[in-house]
């Protein structure tokens, strides 16, 4: 993904008042991200969500002969595919300048580095996978009953049968321990989404509830792991 740019200029009044401002726009941020001077020029970031950032200042005269000052920053975020999601909200916070320490409402209130930026992102990702797998049969029993002439007491069999799965994500758990948690987060989501896939191929509600009973014990110790790795991680 290509690094954003923001474009800011800013009019600086005459006097005490615009020297005050022009300082404080020379200065490193400290907000959102944590600036220091970059050998080449401008600032780069000692700090922060981002794989790459820079910002440029670069100081003249407006039309009518008022100092001006712009600044062209560019950032790439580390949250991976949120990037479309939050560009917009950082761009628009790069535009201002916040009090040192502070961050934008929507942001962690400790700032994150580059890293953090990253697990959180796939963190997220993943935990969408667990929603779905977790929720797919609850939300799909009614047209699978149809689907293959079952009565109610086959559901209801089939749901009881596939919350069983919850005591399989136990081992998976352990197992995280001895294997890492980052193989087994992978190795969870794989998984469940392959046995969610076999289910498709079902023959009867028994094979689907079957099928479906190992996807939510994946989806139960993907949504742990995710937990426990964020707790482990974040700031």
């Amino acid at each position: 993904m290509a690094p954003k740019k923001v474009v800011t200029v800013h009019r600086l009044a005459a006097g005490a008042q615009g020297a005050a401002e022009r300082e404080r726009l020379l200065a490193p941020r400290d907000d959102l991200v944590l600036e220091e001077p970059d050998p080449d020029g401008g600032y780069r970031a000692a700090e922060g969500p981002f794989v790459a950032y820079h910002r440029d200042l670069d100081e003249g005269t407006g039309p009518d002969g008022a100092p001006v000052l712009t600044e062209t920053t560019e950032f790439q975020l580390g949250i991976g595919v949120w990037s479309v999601v939050f560009n917009p909200l950082v761009a628009r916070s790069l535009r201002e300048r916040r009090a040192a320490g502070s961050s934008p409402w929507w942001a962690p209130p400790d700032r994150l580095d580059a890293r953090a930026a990253a697990v959180l992102g796939m963190l997220c990702a993943l935990v969408m996978v667990s929603g779905y797998l977790g929720t797919l049969i609850t939300q799909t029993i009614t047209f699978a009953a149809d689907e293959f002439g079952a009565d109610d007491r086959a559901q209801g069999g089939a749901l009881a049968a596939v919350r069983v799965g919850v005591v399989f994500s136990l081992a998976v758990m352990a197992l995280a321990d001895r294997r890492g948690r980052r193989q087994m987060l992978i190795f969870s989501a794989v998984a469940g989404c392959a046995a969610t896939m076999v289910g498709a191929l079902a023959p009867n509600l028994f094979w689907l509830g079957a099928s479906q009973t190992v996807a939510r014990g994946f989806a139960t110790a993907l949504a742990l792991l995710v937990a426990v790795v964020a707790a482990e991680e974040m700031p």
